[in-house]
C-alpha cells in the first residue's frame, strides 16, 4: 500500500543524507581550492535535513492528540450484539481468529483485497467485518511517531474516513497498531465508524489487517464481539 511505500521512502532519503553527510565530511581535508564547493552542497544537504525534521515535527504536533494508550470505544444507544459463542476459525498468514456463530455459515465477501463476513444489512444498515493480507515492508519496532502518522494520513487517504484515535498493542505475541475511525456522509445510512487492527506478522512478514465497520443506524452494536474475535487470535504456524 502507499502509506508502507512513504515509510521506506523517508527510510531511505534520512540513509542517504546520512552517509551523504559523512563523504562530504571526508572532502574537508582535500585541497583549498574545493573548500567552497564542498561548503556549499554541505550546506544544501544540512538545510535538507533540517527540512525533513522539521516535517517530522509538524506530523508529530498534528497528530500528537490522537494516539493514546488504549481504544476508545463508541459511544451511542445500541444493544451489543453479544452472541459470540464461537466456533468458526478463519486463518490469515501465522494467525486464526475465532468468528462469532451468526457468521459462520457465510463464504466471505471479496471486495478488492478484503474479505467481508457481513454482520447485518438491511434497509436501515450494516455491519461487517473485515480481514485482509499485506506485505510487510517496515519493521513495526523501529517505528517513529512520524512514521506512524505515515499510516494514519494514507488510511485517511484512501477514503472518506477520519481517524479518532490510535494506539500500540499486542496481540498473539505480534506488535499491531490499532486505529478508531469514523466517516461521515450526508446519507445517515452509509456514514459509519470502526475499528482497525494491523497485527505486524513479522515472521511471515506480512501485516495482517482486521476490521469491524458498521453504519450509524445499524441495530446493534458489534464492537464488544469484535474485540472477542481479536482476543481469539493464535499463532499457527
Amino acid at each position: 500500500m502507499r502509506k508502507k511505500f512513504l515509510v521506506l521512502t523517508m527510510a531511505a532519503v534520512l540513509a542517504f543524507s546520512a552517509v551523504a553527510c559523512g563523504d562530504k565530511k571526508e572532502d574537508k581535508t582535500e585541497e583549498v581550492t574545493t573548500v567552497a564547493t564542498t561548503e556549499e552542497v554541505t550546506t544544501e544537504t544540512e538545510a535538507d535535513t533540517e527540512a525533513e525534521v522539521a516535517s517530522s515535527n509538524e506530523a508529530k504536533e498534528e497528530h500528537a492528540d490522537v494516539f493514546t494508550n488504549a481504544p476508545v470505544d463508541p459511544v451511542n444507544d445500541k444493544q451489543a450484539k453479544d452472541a459470540y459463542n464461537a466456533t468458526y476459525e478463519v486463518k490469515y498468514e501465522n494467525l486464526s481468529f475465532q468468528l462469532p456463530d451468526y457468521i459462520a455459515s457465510q463464504e466471505p465477501t471479496k471486495y478488492g483485497t478484503y474479505d467481508y463476513y457481513i454482520a447485518e444489512q438491511s434497509e436501515t444498515g450494516y455491519a461487517m467485518f473485515a480481514f485482509d493480507v499485506e506485505s510487510l515492508y517496515f519493521n513495526p519496532s523501529e517505528l517513529t511517531v512520524a512514521e506512524k502518522t505515515m499510516l494514519i494520513d494514507s488510511m485517511e487517504a484512501s477514503g472518506a474516513m477520519k481517524v479518532k484515535n490510535a494506539s500500540m498493542t499486542t496481540i498473539a505475541g505480534y506488535e499491531a497498531l490499532e486505529l478508531d475511525i469514523d466517516s461521515s456522509s450526508e446519507d445517515e445510512n452509509t456514514s459509519q465508524y470502526g475499528r482497525f487492527y494491523m497485527i505486524f506478522d513479522t515472521d511471515a512478514n506480512k501485516m495482517i489487517v482486521i476490521a469491524v465497520l458498521e453504519s450509524n443506524n445499524s441495530e446493534y452494536e458489534y464492537m464488544a464481539d469484535f474485540e472477542k474475535i481479536i482476543a481469539s487470535a493464535k499463532v499457527v504456524k
